[in-house]
């Protein structure tokens, strides 16, 4: 979470007001939001992906919701949704615990040895696999550990997950 990376530059500064950690989180959210609505286009290969897919699908992330639900909708991506967004702020499990991704499989009534997950983080990866899913990478092979990289599938694009599916 945010949280801990202004919780520990908090730690490092001397004479901080006690409404340090506060204001600066709220600085980084509006300053994300500014350039957010600046431009934000949908994942090359999102709307097709989403708009093909008949099983059950999710957004599960470590951002609150506000974010997600902003950065969807200028990608013109939350009506796809529902309520099918899963925000480890209101989970409590960031990732790379598995606990989002639990929650969510359950939620959407699936084993989670049944669910795909697409991640294009470290954590993200570390807790699809600790949930027992299938991890599809967007991240890059070369930075990935090669006993993480053992255990995933690389992929370049959501086209290509589009196409494995619906092979």
């Amino acid at each position: 979470p945010m949280a801990n990376y202004i919780g520990w530059m908090a730690e490092q500064l001397d004479g901080k007001s006690p409404e340090f950690e506060a204001e600066l989180t709220h600085q980084i959210r509006q300053a994300m939001a500014e350039r957010f609505l600046q431009g934000l286009d949908a994942f090359p290969g999102a709307l097709e992906l989403l708009t093909r897919l008949h099983l059950p699908f999710c957004v599960a992330t470590n951002g609150p919701r506000e974010k997600v639900e902003m950065t969807l909708g200028l990608a013109g991506l939350r009506h796809l949704f529902g309520n099918r967004i899963f925000s480890a702020y209101e989970v409590g499990c960031f990732k790379p615990d598995p606990g989002l991704f639990i929650h969510a499989a359950e939620v959407l009534g699936v084993e989670p040895c049944r669910c795909a997950v697409v991640e294009d983080s470290l954590p993200g990866i570390k807790a699809g696999l600790a949930a027992g899913m299938k991890v599809f990478a967007l991240h890059p092979r070369e930075t990935t550990s090669p006993e993480l990289a053992a255990h995933i599938y690389f992929i370049d694009s959501l086209s290509e997950f589009d196409r494995l599916l619906h092979m």
